[in-house]
């Protein structure tokens, strides 16, 4: 009855169970990627981000001294 058991309902249960749950995630908000990597990215996006305010704080800055030219960033 253990050999029954062990070789045949064990990976029995095991593949129906794994075959129910194919395709959903088990934790809610589960991650596909390393949390590493959603660092970086955000730190990459962010770097951008700042960049573009850097840029519209330098047109407010021009637009409000006078400066009228416009310059194409």
């Amino acid at each position: 009855i253990g050999t029954l058991f062990g070789v045949l309902i064990i990976p029995g249960l095991y593949y129906f169970f794994a075959s129910m749950i194919k395709g959903k995630s088990l934790i809610k908000d589960e991650r596909t990627e390393p949390v590493s990597e959603e660092f970086y990215r955000d730190l990459q996006s962010e770097s951008q981000s700042q960049k573009t305010i850097k840029k519209l704080n330098e047109r407010i800055k021009r637009l409000l001294s006078g400066n009228n030219d416009t310059k194409k960033d």
